[in-house]
């Protein structure tokens, strides 16, 4: 009875270990957008900054293109290129690190524009892909009054 019962708990702590080994490292990670402004006017300049979180309990070494993380901000009725990364380098993240992209831009002409982060990277041999947005951005002539 007793070599049953250690059989059985071998088995089970075996396909444990399987299972934890097949598990997405994807959910180890969040991509945001923080507090981005959505309206603007034209000659105004605004900073959009998106973050990378570690939400896990665990250091990551991501193997990613340069950036890290794109941010970008195209017209609402236009599809946005995504650029090829051909380079690739290797960044540590920690235990609740973040890691954040900003870009300043000035507002050249009134409209409907679309805000978005995406980044790709690799984690514990998973390709990962995280996207925030589209975020509406509403660009006018004038201040309103």
């Amino acid at each position: 009875m007793k070599k049953a019962a250690l059989a059985f708990l071998l088995l089970c702590c075996i396909i444990f270990s399987a299972c934890q080994k097949g598990s997405s490292h994807a959910s180890s990670f969040s991509l945001e957008i923080i507090d981005p402004q959505t309206t603007g006017t034209v000659g105004e300049s605004i900073t959009f900054t998106a973050e990378l979180n570690n939400n896990a309990e665990q250091e990551y070494h991501l193997s990613h293109g340069i950036p890290l993380i794109l941010l970008y901000i195209y017209p609402a009725e236009a599809t946005p290129e995504e650029p090829l990364l051909s380079t690739s380098i290797s960044t540590v993240i920690q235990p609740g690190e973040t890691i954040s992209k900003s870009i300043h831009i000035e507002l050249l002409e009134e409209g409907n524009y679309l805000l978005k982060a995406s980044c790709r990277f690799e984690a514990g041999g998973e390709s990962i892909e995280l996207e925030a947005g589209p975020i509406s951005i509403a660009v006018s002539a004038h201040k309103p009054s």
